[in-house]
């Protein structure tokens, strides 16, 4: 008889939770560290108040104002007499627009009533997918979860990615998100040639252009750009095959276009207002010296290694970059990781990533290092439109995490045995950790140089040399735990599947310690006061209401940010953008307003300033300042100074000591006004010289720049009176008696403002150098100016069938793909 056994199955062990799902874990590991660091803006009623913000905020009032009546704001009225808000990015960060995607999280998220701060959870969000992206972009090219994961916090909590949320420049981040994950689908792109990823590509191109930070989508197709050149001599050297790179300089182009397209309906407002602006048209640009403000000097690379080295930031930064809040530090474990990629993972992709970091930080360093720049800035299209080229290091940090994880996954592939790269790995460390030493060394022997070096500059020498050293021993022993781990694990005292999370640590609480230092989240309370209204500003909103008449303020000697009156409606000649009108712009330059305004008034006086009495004050600066306040519609200045002028009638005087005061300009004129004659000069220099000369009174002369239609005549009995003024439409009702030309104080700009005479379109004429004009004969009119650019619905269009054909091209790429995957199961 025979026993039968009864097999028993051996149960195989559980594999735990980061082993099974590993990038599960990784994403929800990135989430839980971004909680805990951003704990207090989202769970503790606080805020960022920085001033980027603050300027940011500005805008929120008039925009959302617009969007609650259903329209949506293409105009500013508010600062520089009137600019275009859509068209300057000023309004696109609240576009209907702007990003599908995040709309739909923002809409699910203003569901959520639980106390959160669901306008930061938008900005978190942004933070989690830039995490999540450097890690799929790292796992796609094979790297262990635990590398991909070491990268994906060493880019997000790098201070300069942490500063975005804490100075406000949101749209930044935003358009960064896009880098890791645009990269990896160009290089899937080249690799399979698909109509799959085609449209993936072209959708991702569209929506990181709809994000509005030009600059920074500039330089993602700078890099990608970089790549395909890259991509393009390795496959003919290893391929030879001259189809292939056809073929894939086909498809990135095309997806090129694609996004292109789907970002028309900002980009095309972009490209017209770019003709306008300051930044100048496609054949001009920026000013060289303007431009290349905040050049990345290279003396301050040393902050790669001690952060603080040049101070850090505010009174103890004594750098040549103005307005300096914080040092271009990335962590010195990952530019010890990062080298060793270069000694031991030499591959296609590291070779590119070196290159990108080498180019990139040659471009940051911009006038110190004409050589590159200089032709750059001359010969690529596009590249003078931009300023501030140390944000090019975006690239570089993004290289340098890169590398960083394949320097980490080196550890991870080391072989005890190997013992040639263990000696080179020996010799690294000691020659990294020599260099930081020596930095040290200096800051120890050479104190006496250092302070110097600082106070030449004006900043707080003593505190800025006590933060270097400490950072300087802060970095030693980083350098020490880390290089300690790494050459443990090279020896095999330490398994080197440890690494990662050793390595990892040291990493968030070096990070940590530098991003704390400029992050400082305040009570929402202090956001509302500092918009709060005070009793000047309630005096102009109530003198706006019972005249119903459009005017402007001057403010002179305000210490807010310029823009604040715009969060109350006030319209003000002066404001803040980093691309307003050119025109205006030089009509500022050449009235040396505002701050040519405040200075006839006071006098050196034993080495203090003092006022001058009314006798002292130039009567020729006086009538230059008056030509100014009369054509640009300035019925009040806002002060806390009462200027010895007697033009000027104080209304509301100071409530405090530094508080604002109001004073009534006594010669203001209406918006609209009827000259008594008109007079043609050709030349802007000629126009603003004669206007700056003391003898034009815009009351009774009005400039062309062409010849007037017919000869106007004198007369006090033409009536024009505002019935309707808002964002996009103002309406006049005129009774004119005489021919006449009737200016308006609104600035000039073609692209988008017409004009209409009792429904009928008439030229509108470029006048006194930045206001318009029309010229009527005797009736009685209704005149309307309205505001409709036809770039923003032509590229909606655009935007809404290139959309749709991106969705179909993905719909069908995929189940092209699914049923290749089928068939090749099938067949196997």
């Amino acid at each position: 008889m025979k026993t039968q056994t009864v097999e028993q199955k051996t149960i195989p062990p559980s594999n735990p939770v980061w082993k099974k799902y590993p990038a599960l874990f990784s994403f929800g590991l990135i989430l839980i560290l971004l909680l805990i660091f951003f704990r207090e803006v989202l769970f503790e009623n606080k805020t960022f108040l920085p001033p980027d913000a603050i300027t940011s905020q500005c805008f929120k009032t008039f925009i959302q104002g617009a969007l609650h009546q259903g329209i949506y704001p293409l105009w500013n009225p508010y600062i520089f007499c009137g600019m275009p808000s859509f068209a300057s990015l000023s309004s696109v960060p609240n576009s209907i627009h702007h990003g599908l995607i995040f709309n739909f999280i923002s809409a699910i998220l203003d569901m959520l009533k639980n106390g959160l701060s669901t306008h930061f959870i938008r900005i978190l969000i942004n933070y989690f997918l830039l995490g999540g992206f450097v890690f799929l972009y790292l796992r796609n090219k094979k790297l262990s979860p635990s590398v991909c994961f070491y990268s994906s916090i060493a880019f997000v909590f790098m201070p300069q990615i942490i500063a975005y949320a804490a100075f406000g420049h949101t749209t930044k981040l935003e358009t960064a998100v896009f880098i890791p994950i645009l990269f990896l689908l160009i290089e899937k792109l080249l690799e399979k040639r698909n109509l799959l990823f085609f449209s993936l590509t072209g959708l991702c191109v569209g929506l990181q252009l709809l994000l509005a930070h030009i600059q920074i989508a500039f330089y993602t197709h700078l890099m990608i750009g970089i790549f395909l050149i890259y991509w393009v001599i390795q496959t003919y050297r290893e391929e030879k095959n001259l189809k292939l790179i056809f073929q894939g300089i086909g498809l990135w182009a095309g997806a090129i276009v694609l996004g292109a397209l789907v970002s028309s309906v900002l980009n095309l407002s972009i490209w017209e207002y770019a003709h306008y602006s300051i930044r100048g048209g496609a054949s001009s640009g920026l000013d060289y010296g303007y431009a290349t403000s905040w050049s990345f000097p290279p003396s301050e690379m040393t902050t790669f290694f001690i952060p603080s080295f040049m101070g850090f930031g505010g009174s103890t930064y004594w750098g040549p970059m103005p307005f300096t809040d914080f040092p271009l530090y990335f962590g010195i474990v990952t530019f010890l990781l990062a080298g060793l990629a270069i000694l031991l993972n030499r591959n296609r992709t590291t070779w590119f990533f070196i290159i990108l970091a080498v180019i990139s930080l040659l471009m940051s360093f911009g006038k110190h290092f004409p050589v590159l720049y200089g032709p750059m800035f001359k010969l690529l299209p596009f590249f003078s439109k931009f300023r501030v080229p140390n944000m090019v290091l975006i690239l570089f940090n993004f290289a340098m995490v890169v590398l960083a994880g394949f320097g980490l996954q080196a550890l991870l592939n080391f072989k005890k045995s190997n013992a040639d790269k263990s000696k080179l790995i020996h010799r690294y460390i000691f020659g990294f950790g020599t260099v930081t030493a020596l930095l040290l060394f200096i800051l120890f022997i050479g104190k006496g140089s250092y302070l110097n070096w600082a106070q030449r500059i004006g900043s707080n020498e003593f505190a800025a040399y006590d933060k270097a050293t400490g950072d300087g021993l802060r970095a030693m022993l980083f350098l020490f735990l880390s290089g300690g781990a790494i050459l443990l694990a090279v020896r095999g005292n330490l398994k080197t599947k440890h690494l990662p999370l050793i390595l990892g640590v040291l990493l968030i609480i070096d990070l940590w310690t530098v991003d704390n230092r400029f992050i400082e989240p305040r009570n929402k309370v202090e956001k509302s006061a500092y918009f709060s209204e005070t009793p000047e500003v309630q005096f102009l909103i109530e003198k706006l209401k019972e005249k119903n008449e459009p005017f402007r303020i001057l403010p002179v000697g305000d210490q807010r940010t310029v823009n604040w009156y715009m969060y109350h409606g006030i319209q003000n000649v002066n404001g803040y953008h980093a691309a307003k009108i050119k025109i205006y712009q030089k009509l500022l330059e050449s009235f040396d307003m505002p701050n040519g305004f405040l200075k006839k008034y006071i006098k050196p006086v034993q080495g203090k300033y003092t006022w001058k009495t009314p006798s002292e004050i130039s009567e020729k600066q006086m009538r230059i300042d008056q030509t100014f306040l009369k054509m640009t519609n300035v019925k009040y200045i806002v002060s806390p100074y009462i200027l010895p002028d007697t033009t000027l009638e104080p209304v509301v005087p100071p409530s405090s000591r530094g508080a604002n005061g109001i004073m009534q300009y006594k010669h203001a004129l209406p918006r609209v006004l009827f000259p008594q004659k008109t007079i043609q000069i050709e030349g802007e220099e000629n126009i603003l010289n004669y206007m700056t000369s003391g003898q034009f009174d815009p009351s009774m002369t009005a400039i062309l720049e062409e010849k007037p239609p017919f000869q106007i005549e004198a007369s006090n009995d033409n009536r024009a009176t505002i019935t309707d003024y808002d964002l996009h439409y103002i309406k006049i009702e005129a009774e004119i008696k005489t021919p006449s030309q009737m200016v308006l104080s609104e600035i000039y700009y073609p692209a988008g403002w017409k004009a209409y005479v009792n429904g009928q379109e008439t030229k509108i004429f470029k006048t006194d150098y930045v206001l318009r004009s029309i010229f009527m004969y005797p009736g009685t009119y209704i005149i309307e100016f309205k505001f409709n650019p036809k770039a923003f619905h032509i590229g909606r269009i655009v935007y809404w069938a290139s959309l749709f054909f991106l969705f179909c091209g993905i719909i069908a790429g995929f189940l092209l793909e699914r049923k290749k995957l089928i068939k090749t199961k099938e067949t196997s």
